[in-house]
């Protein structure tokens, strides 16, 4: 089994410690396409801190419930490539929708345990300074733990088909997509895209 770099076990832990959201800070938002990425964004949390709320859930039902949100809501194809440095799209289209499900899954896994250890937290979202480019929209959210400091946490989007979808989510400057593509790219220096696919389907 490849051992999974520090990098990739460490970025989690700055992510997803809140829990029910403060939908634009006034309840739920509706499941339709979002007027605006704050509310794609508050939306996006609501769910997946409800899917931790639910009682009548069973463990695999909330994982598949919360792959099908990773899977619809993030630009995983897209983070595929970036994460890779490019070397996905060398592959056939077989392998490389595999590869995206496997790390669809993988992120899942990541942060399946801080999302519940953050159920019942609050979090407030405002548009971020980061949104100086109209097509390239950024929303930070501040998690409001008990007995924890507010940690803030910034959402890089894409407009999709009238909504958005998440490509890169940073906290205290740190960005997601950067150190897995960093901590990946060491994985496939010695092992190639094989080796990464082996340490992804491993953690599920």
């Amino acid at each position: 089994m490849a051992k999974e770099p520090a990098a990739m076990r460490a970025w989690p832990y700055r992510l997803f410690l809140a829990g029910p959201v403060l939908a634009v800070l006034l309840g739920s938002i509706p499941a339709r396409a979002a007027e605006n990425p704050s509310e794609f964004v508050a939306a996006f949390l609501d769910e997946a801190f409800g899917l931790f709320r639910a009682e009548a859930i069973t463990v695999e039902e909330r994982r598949a419930a919360l792959l099908d949100l990773f899977a619809t809501k993030m630009d995983i194809q897209g983070m595929a490539r970036f994460m890779t440095m490019d070397q996905l799209t060398k592959a056939n289209p077989e392998r490389q929708q595999r590869f995206e499900g496997l790390l669809a899954g993988y992120l899942v896994d990541a942060f399946y345990t801080k999302i519940a250890e953050g159920a019942s937290a609050s979090v407030d979202i405002a548009m971020s300074s980061w949104s100086s480019i109209p097509d390239k929209p950024a929303v930070d959210s501040i998690i409001r733990k008990m007995d924890s400091r507010p940690e803030p946490i910034t959402w890089r989007l894409r407009p999709v088909d009238g909504s958005y979808k998440v490509v890169d989510v940073m906290s205290e400057g740190i960005s997601l997509a950067t150190t897995y593509r960093a901590a990946f790219g060491a994985v496939m220096l010695s092992g190639g895209l094989e080796r990464l696919e082996e340490l992804l389907a491993a953690r599920q």
